[in-house]
Formats: structure tokens, C-alpha cells, sequence
């Protein structure tokens, strides 16, 4: 499974609207992060020109111990590109964020693209950590999430952007030399 060609990267705030899915895009990733009082998780992901979303991992808000965000990792196919409707939904209403990443791909199969997914939420104290499987010419993207203040890109991964909404603050990197058996994103 040779790396995809990563085309574009666009971030969310707010659910519905638009999303510019770049020329030649085959497949989507979505990350997805926010905070409510009550447990919530990612309820509905759609995007015009998409087949259905897999959320591969979805931890509730809370999951991770008292105060902890809640994550999504979720992955699409892609056959229509340009202009398209783009909507999200949780099952409580966020009240910090939310932030939504779209990470573009070109170069793969639909049927066969992710090796992997994980997700790991944890209280402001403690730094999560996730570990995927992963070869040495896989794209590993990161989501990572933190609320009050911009997080820090870890040791060996790249920021390929940010973004913030409402006290939360996310960032989308790769990983500089993806591991031959697996890579590990601890966030710092």
C-alpha cells in the first residue's frame, strides 16, 4: 500500500455549508473534536460527492476522564469533486468548538486506503497518546486537539495546519518517518 497523495486540507467550525473538494481527490479523512457538559459524540458526517462516512473511532466527550473532548476519526470515497454540501452533527450540542478537519487524497483504492485509525482523549493534565499500525511509505496524519491554546506539533511530525472555535484549538500534521510496523503520536 503505497502513500496517497494528500491534495488539500479544510477545516470546519460551524456544520453546513460548503466544502472545495480539490480536483482529483479519491478518498476524504475527517477528524473531529468539541466539548459539551453532557456526554456527546459524532452523530452524522456528509459530504455531497462522498459515499458514506466509516467512523472508525468516536470517543465521547468525557471518555477520556472528567473534562476530556470528544474525537472522531472517520474516512470516505470520494467521486465527485468541486463544490459540495457539508454537514456534521453530535448528539449533544458542542459548547467549546467544534472543529471539524477535511484531509483530501488522491493516489489510492477506494477499496483499501486506511491501514488504520485511533483516537485518544484525555483530561488537560494528562497528554494523550495514539499508536497505529503503519509501513515506512504510509502517510500517518495526525488530528490533535487542545483546549485554551494552540497545541504544539510533537517531535518527528510536521503541522500541515491549524485552526481554533470557541477555546479549542486543533492542528493536522504527518509524520516525518512513519514506522515500519507502527507510528506513535504522543502530544505534548
Amino acid at each position: 500500500m503505497a502513500a496517497p497523495t494528500r491534495l488539500g486540507i479544510q477545516f470546519f467550525t460551524t456544520s453546513g455549508g460548503t466544502a472545495t473538494v480539490p480536483s482529483g481527490t479519491k478518498g476524504v479523512v475527517a477528524f473531529a473534536s468539541h466539548w459539551s457538559s453532557s456526554s456527546s459524540s459524532l452523530s452524522t458526517i456528509s459530504l455531497g460527492g462522498a459515499g458514506s462516512f466509516t467512523i472508525a473511532n468516536n470517543l465521547a466527550v468525557n471518555a477520556g476522564g472528567s473534562n476530556s473532548t470528544g474525537q472522531a476519526v472517520a474516512h470516505a470515497a470520494v467521486t465527485t469533486t468541486g463544490s459540495q454540501t457539508f454537514s456534521f452533527t453530535f448528539s449533544a450540542s458542542p459548547e467549546e468548538g467544534p472543529i471539524l478537519a477535511l484531509v483530501y487524497y488522491d493516489g489510492i483504492d477506494n477499496t483499501d486506503w486506511i491501514r488504520a485509525t485511533a483516537a485518544d482523549s484525555d483530561i488537560e493534565a494528562t497528554n494523550p497518546t495514539a499508536t497505529v499500525s503503519s509501513a515506512t511509505d504510509d502517510e500517518v496524519v495526525v488530528y490533535h486537539q487542545k483546549f485554551g491554546a494552540a497545541p504544539a506539533v510533537s517531535s518527528g511530525f510536521t503541522s500541515q495546519g491549524t485552526t481554533s472555535n470557541n477555546s479549542e484549538f486543533a492542528l493536522v500534521a504527518t509524520a516525518n518517518s512513519p514506522g515500519a510496523t507502527n507510528t506513535t503520536y504522543t502530544a505534548t
